[in-house]
This record gives C-alpha cells, sequence and structure tokens, in this order.
C-alpha cells in the first residue's frame, strides 16, 4: 500500500505570540491529589478520563511496586467528594509489573460498561531483543462494590512487524475493535531498514468465548509517508482514523495523516498525508499529539517544536474539492522559553481551544493557556495563560494533557511537584499531582 503526499498550501504568514508575563488572567486552580510514590503512583504524564459518576482515572509512569527498577506504574480512580468541601479520595486499582507490562502510557479509553483500555511502552511475557515490547491490556471493574478490578492483557508486542512500544493508548471502534499506534517495529522499509517506523494496528476481539484477541497491522510507515507515531489517533463517524508522527514527511519533521478503512472486508486501509511539517518556515514540526476535530471537519493539534521556537498550535481544513489539498494554518506560536505543548489541546463546545506546555511560564514550570477564534475571520487567536506552574513547587509542575468534563471544568495532571512524601528517586521534585482548573 503506497500513501499519496499530498502539495500543501500551508499558512504562515507572521505567526503571533503574547508574551506570557503579560497575558496572565488567573484560573480558579485546586490540586485534587498529591502521589506519594512507594505503594501510590509517581509521575503522571497522560490526560483522564471520566465515568458517569464523575470518577477520574487515570495512570502514573512510575510507582506501584512491582518487579521493575524504580516501579511499574498504576492505574489509579480519583472519587469525588460527597460533600462540598470534602475531599477526593484516590484507590489504586491496578500496579503493573514486568509480566504484564509496565511503564503505562497513552490516554486511558473507557466503554459504555466503565471497562478500561490501555498500553504500555514496555513488559509483557514475550521473549525478544527488546525483552518485552509493551502490550494492551484491559481491567474491567469489580462486579460488586469494594471488589478488584481485573487485569487482562489483550496483546503482547514483540520485536517485528506487528510493531513495538505502543505509547499513545487506544480507540475504541465499531464492534469493540481497538485502534492504536506503535510508534516502532513494522516491516523494515522505505527509511525504516533498522528499527521500523512504526505501524498503526487493530486488535479485534474475539469471536468465540475464551479465544484469544487478534491483532492486525493496518498501515506500515516507510518514513517518507510518516515515521514514529507517538501519540494516539482519532476516530471520526465515517471511520477514518487520524493522528501524527514525530518524525517522518518530506523534511523528517512529522506528519499528520489520515487512515481510510477498506470499501471491502478484507481491503486495504488507504493513507493520506495531509501536511508534511516544513522545519525552519515558522511551520511547526514534531507534533507528539491526537488531533482534536471541530466543526466542518476541521482538526486541531499541536507541535513540540517549531513556529518561532517553542512549538505551536495548528490547524488543518479539509478540502474544498474532492482529491485537494488540505490547508494548515498556525494559530500560534509559543516564544522559545515557553517550553512547547506535547500533548495537544482540548476544544470547548465554543470553539475555544486549551492546552499545556511543560516549562514555561511566569514561574517556569509550565502552564495551562486558552486561544480564542477571533470574532472577525482572517484576525489571529487569542492566547492567555490561565495558570502558571513553579519548577519543582508543591502545586505542581510539568502539567501534561487536559481533560474537559460535562461542566467544562479542566482536569489535568503534573509529573512533578506536590506536598506528597515521595520517598524516592525524585524525593525532592516531588511525585506529581492531580489537579482542577476553572476557566
Amino acid at each position: 500500500m503506497k500513501a499519496r503526499l499530498l502539495s500543501l498550501t500551508v499558512a504562515l504568514a507572521a505567526p503571533v505570540f503574547i508574551p506570557l508575563a503579560t497575558a496572565e488572567a488567573a484560573g480558579a486552580y485546586t490540586v485534587l491529589h498529591n502521589f506519594a510514590g512507594h505503594g501510590d503512583g509517581r509521575n503522571p504524564a497522560m490526560s483522564l478520563v471520566a465515568d458517569q459518576d464523575g470518577n477520574l482515572y487515570g495512570t502514573t509512569f512510575y510507582g506501584g511496586h512491582g518487579t521493575c527498577g524504580p516501579s511499574c506504574g498504576v492505574v489509579f480512580q480519583l472519587v469525588p467528594p460527597t460533600a462540598p468541601e470534602g475531599e477526593w479520595t484516590e484507590n489504586i486499582i491496578y500496579r503493573f509489573n514486568l509480566a504484564h507490562g509496565y511503564a503505562p502510557s497513552g490516554a486511558l479509553a473507557m466503554d459504555d460498561n466503565g471497562v478500561l483500555y490501555g498500553t504500555t511502552e514496555q513488559g509483557g511475557d514475550v521473549a525478544g531483543s527488546c525483552g518485552g515490547c509493551g502490550v494492551v491490556y484491559r481491567l474491567k471493574p469489580p462486579a460488586v462494590a469494594g471488589g478488584a478490578w481485573k487485569q487482562q492483557v489483550l496483546y503482547e508486542f514483540e520485536l517485528g512487524g506487528d510493531g513495538n512500544s505502543p505509547s499513545g493508548g487506544v480507540v475504541l471502534g465499531a464492534d469493540g475493535v481497538l485502534y492504536g499506534t506503535a510508534s516502532q517495529g513494522g516491516n523494515s522499509v522505505g527509511d525504516c531498514v533498522d528499527y521500523g517506523c512504526g505501524v498503526v494496528f487493530a486488535l479485534t476481539p474475539p469471536a468465540t468465548k475464551g479465544a484469544g484477541w487478534t491483532e492486525s497491522p493496518i498501515f506500515t510507515f516507510s518514513g517518507a509517508d510518516g515515521n514514529s507515531p507517538m501519540a494516539g489517533l482519532l476516530l471520526d463517524a465515517s471511520g477514518t482514523l487520524y493522528g501524527t508522527t514525530y518524525y517522518g514527511g518530506s523534511q523528517n519533521a512529522g506528519t499528520v495523516f489520515a487512515l481510510m478503512p477498506p470499501t471491502a472486508p478484507g481491503g486495504a486501509w488507504t493513507e493520506d498525508v495531509l501536511h508534511s511539517f516544513l522545519a525552519q518556515t515558522g511551520d511547526g514540526y514534531n507534533p507528539q499529539s491526537t488531533p482534536v476535530i471541530g466543526a466542518g471537519g476541521v482538526l486541531y493539534a499541536s507541535t513540540e517544536r517549531g513556529g518561532i521556537g517553542g512549538g505551536t498550535v495548528f490547524e488543518l481544513t479539509p478540502p474544498a474539492i474532492t482529491g485537494g489539498s488540505w490547508g494548515e494554518n498556525v494559530l500560534y506560536a509559543f516564544e522559545v522559553h515557553a517550553g512547547g505543548p506535547q500533548t495537544g489541546v482540548v476544544r470547548r463546545k465554543n470553539g475555544v481551544l486549551y492546552g499545556t506546555t511543560y516549562t514555561g511560564g511566569t514561574k517556569g514550570g509550565g502552564t495551562v493557556f486558552s486561544l480564542m477564534p477571533p470574532t472577525v475571520a482572517g484576525d489571529p487567536w487569542s492566547e492567555r495563560v490561565l495558570h502558571s506552574f513553579q519548577s519543582n513547587h508543591g502545586r505542581g509542575s510539568i502539567p501534561s494533557g487536559l481533560f474537559l468534563d460535562n461542566n467544562e471544568m479542566l482536569f489535568g495532571t503534573t509529573f512533578l511537584g506536590g506536598t506528597g512524601p515521595c520517598h524516592e528517586r525524585h524525593e525532592k521534585l516531588g511525585c506529581g499531582t492531580i489537579f482542577e482548573l476553572q476557566p
């Protein structure tokens, strides 16, 4: 299957920025939980998901003990208080180990029954040169209150054509099929003869009870069409998958791609490269974010680098005619010291975008920002810093992705900081936090 590289007209004229020190507009920021390390989690690095009762779920990259070096990571639940001035309660619902995967990565997915699905970058019981190349797992809620969650490894990756190091989580499709990305592996083709440029995979549930799930690489990257997909996927109503690759494309600066499902059973998926990033031209590069979709099928995402040095938030507009080119527009370019957005943006119903930078801001520990669309077409978007984090601070530092709930409250995590005892390797830096922010 050969990808079709599109020739794009990129709107790069004078990316706008507002100095962060003068754009601050504080939101109501509250720390809901401080991680403590040891049996508790440590270093949450991804965004959260919520169930219908308002419970929050997420993962920590380390912590929880286990048979790994700095501990294997956990899946946690955060329960809201029953009284207005009460405290949130954290429950560890699973602690990882080498055989069942470790270093959980990517945001969790949740189905209508409250079952959680996720990925780990490493671990698994498959022997090979990668010593465990990561897994896709499922966590079923307890049948009775107070019972244990049940973890099951649905698939273990090994070094080869099926991909390895799935770092972006999974998205739920029709009939229970899971779709995700593996940042390495795949057949050695094109520019990827050593480690493979990564794959997009489908994981299909068994037709009979007790049988195994079936993994199928539905697209293998070759370099020119993308390399190293590190983020998760967006699935639209038509079944098309959208994602980003950190490298690859016409200048090896990353891509945004679409994968269209086959038109007949058993057929091939078709890839289109919607945009190849143009390093050193004012465009962003090295995207590590999952796109979100807005009105008219417009895609919004971020790049870690480029623009005027600190990364960008951009939009991709579908072509006006079939077969035409998608148009990219840099909505905002961050200054060099801003630290770059790594985990994408979330979109409010009124079109406002929210995201984070992992450093920068008035205190150096990262920011939560908003981007408001212009009231007059063609005018620049307006950026505002809602919260600045302080490096290694008790209220958190180095924020990751955001979750926007039905009440349009923002929830997020910080990799470091907090007031937990954290008697581990990073005890002076803090083990991380979960926070709430009212825009």
